[in-house]
């Protein structure tokens, strides 16, 4: 199922802007999402689409490229995945999924092309009704993860910003337990500020916090401080180990580090801890 088992930070590119799409390739961000939705106008979708399904035709982009489609009852849903189909993205994000009759529709319309049957299905949840019906939706077998979308659903919530988004606390909680539950990816929304780094520093460090595998990005600037806040610290790293260690020197099978006890489900997390550690430092290596 899995594109690369990294997932750290996904940044959108607008596909009207020419030269971001073509430096997409060189930037480290773990995805590159590029958008035919929010950031294209009307006028600019033909071109933009062309654009996109060059670009995720480079070897060098093609297993980490996903593709925000227009929405499902826009006009241009059909073009996209029509023309997507022979280019073939390794990912499809849906915006605004509110009820899982979306996710069937979604399914339904890519049963119809022949090109997407490998396809991951990311959905984007980012009004009440999606937040509501987060689990349902995560049930759903073709559904890979989703990604949060705090602008839109700020905006439906008629909520106030505020430094550690207070009005969206129970929102981002509910993704969070729905996509564990069902054994998926969750991905934090975009941080607005591009200049602000203390804050997408905060931002990433609460998102880690809550669960989520890593955060969607607005520009090239929030790759290096978002791909290193939802990696292993070397501090982490070494908990682990200690982890471990001591689960496999019990005596007794009575495990303890620094006082703490140790279980089965201890290790199973310093596990997969460390195995995330040595895949980030074989791709940046």
């Amino acid at each position: 199922m899995d594109i690369s088992p990294l997932y750290r930070s996904f940044l959108f590119v607008p596909g009207a802007n020419e030269r971001a799409v073509a430096k997409a390739s060189q930037l480290p961000a773990d995805r590159i999402i590029f958008d035919l939705e929010d950031a294209v106008a009307s006028d600019a979708k033909p071109a933009a689409l062309t654009r996109v399904c060059s670009a995720i035709s480079d070897p060098d982009l093609a297993s980490r490229a996903l593709v925000r489609v227009n929405g499902l009852d826009s006009a241009y849903i059909a073009a996209d995945l029509r023309a997507l189909n022979t280019a073939t993205p390794a990912a499809l994000v849906f915006p605004k999924i509110e009820k899982v009759d979306h996710v069937l529709q979604i399914d339904a319309l890519l049963q119809v092309f022949k090109g997407f049957q490998n396809t991951q299905v990311w959905v984007m949840i980012e009004t009440p009704l999606g937040v509501l019906n987060v689990a349902q939706i995560m049930a759903h077998p073709r559904v890979t993860g989703l990604i949060f979308g705090p602008n839109d659903l700020r905006k439906s919530l008629s909520a106030q910003t505020s430094e550690n988004r207070d009005a969206l606390q129970t929102s981002l909680s509910l993704c969070v337990l729905a996509v564990r539950a069902h054994d998926k990816y969750c991905i934090d929304g975009v941080y607005n500020n591009f200049n602000d780094n203390d804050g997408l520093m905060r931002e990433c460090e609460q998102g880690r916090m809550l669960g989520f595998d890593g955060k969607s990005l607005i520009h090239p600037n929030q790759i290096a401080t978002t791909n290193q806040i939802f990696a292993p610290s070397i501090a982490e790293i070494t908990h682990a180990e200690n982890v471990i260690s001591a689960f496999q020197s019990a005596i007794d099978g009575l495990a303890t580090l620094n006082g703490e006890m140790i279980e089965e489900l201890h290790v199973q997390q310093a596990k997969a801890l460390l195995k995330q550690a040595q895949i980030i430092k074989q791709q940046e290596s």
